[in-house]
């Protein structure tokens, strides 16, 4: 009902809006992942503290969007999201944002959005939006993409595919090796998924189209995952490696990351684990690599298919050079104004708790 509610209620403000046509259908949808977490980060300083209690809002959002019949088989569509800030109160950024025009032939989205490549990997994270999240560390293609352009095909026996461009959006003023601006990137990515019965296989790749004398470029990645009766079992592969004339042997380094993951489903109860192995080999032989791994467990109560509670254990462990934390870290100042979360340095092990309360609707 409150649900109802809030949707004609939109409805309504909007209907004035010469750009919302009466037969346009609004929905309204969100999602709210709020916990408590008991983070050690093994690093007890005077600036940064070593074991707090903190409240938890991971990924919380708020949306409306709608479709209408154009005819002759095309319709337009609208989307905006954004996060909810349900710990601190009040709304933060924009999430998913866009218009498109879908047929049978396809659908065509312009705005700021998750990339075909980053979709690739979304159904086989099984502890995502979690402090154990194997994404959060050094994964490529997290952020959404702003002022993008992409077609994602419809499904054929089982097989859709994504392609994606942006244009150039706004950098600040430092050129790169052969002095074009920064503001002249252009990246694309290019994803194919494939779902037949319990199998799924996805694999993608993004091209940042660096401009600079040093960075990652370009990424690929590779997810498969299996649903067998009570089990599920999911992994994913990623290679993130250097391009262009600014790179030298110093300054170039890739980074793999590999996750596997699982969870048996009992009536409401679902028990998961995940482990992940990251690591980051720098091109210059003075320079030690930089390898951590992470092992998630988790015990998930379905109340219904839109409410839910997770409780999370969460332990990385990092070699010399490396300070991973995954979900669980903040700022080096402390934390990050939503979660004020500890931050930890190279060499340290954190690990983590949580109880999370998500609802959807």
């Amino acid at each position: 009902m409150n649900k109802k509610l809030l949707t004609l209620a939109i409805g309504a403000a909007l209907a004035s809006a010469p750009m919302f046509a009466a037969n346009a259908a609004l929905t309204a949808y969100g999602k709210l992942n709020v916990g408590v977490a008991t983070i050690d980060n093994d690093n007890g300083t005077a600036t940064q503290r070593d074991n707090t209690i903190v409240v938890t809002d991971d990924a919380s959002r708020l949306g409306f969007k709608g479709e209408e019949d154009l005819g002759g088989g095309l319709k337009g569509l609208y989307m905006f999201e954004m996060t909810i800030d349900v710990d601190n109160g009040g709304f933060g950024a924009a999430r998913d944002t866009f218009v498109g025009l879908g047929s049978n032939f396809g659908t065509l989205r312009i705005g700021q959005y998750n990339t075909a490549y980053k979709g690739v990997s979304i159904p086989t994270e099984i502890f995502g939006d979690t402090i154990a999240d194997f994404t959060a560390n050094n994964f490529s293609g997290e952020t959404r993409q702003q002022n993008n352009i992409g077609y994602t095909s419809p499904k054929f026996g089982g097989f859709s595919f994504g392609l994606e461009w942006a244009a150039s959006g706004t950098g600040a003023a430092p050129v790169n090796e052969t002095g074009a601006p920064v503001t002249d990137q252009n990246p694309y990515n290019a994803a194919v998924t494939w779902a037949s019965g319990p199998i799924y296989v996805g694999a993608g790749y993004y091209n940042y189209d660096f401009k600079g004398a040093n960075g990652l470029d370009t990424a690929a990645k590779l997810s498969v995952m299996g649903t067998f009766g009570p089990v599920k079992v999911a992994a994913t592969y990623e290679d993130q490696s250097p391009e262009g004339t600014g790179i030298t042997s110093a300054t170039a380094y890739t980074v793999d990351t590999a996750n596997l993951a699982g969870m048996f489903t009992m009536g409401n109860h679902q028990f998961a684990l995940s482990f992940t192995s990251v690591k980051a080999d720098i091109g210059a032989t003075a320079t030690p690599a930089r390898d951590c791994s992470m092992i998630g467990a988790g015990y998930f109560y379905n109340f219904s298919k839109t409410n839910a509670v997770k409780v999370v254990y969460n332990k990385v462990d990092n070699d010399a050079n490396s300070a991973c934390m995954g979900r669980m870290s903040g700022s080096a100042t402390g934390g990050t104004a939503s979660h004020n979360l500890p931050v930890t340095t190279n060499g340290n092990s954190p690990v983590g708790y949580q109880v999370q309360f998500s609802s959807s609707f």
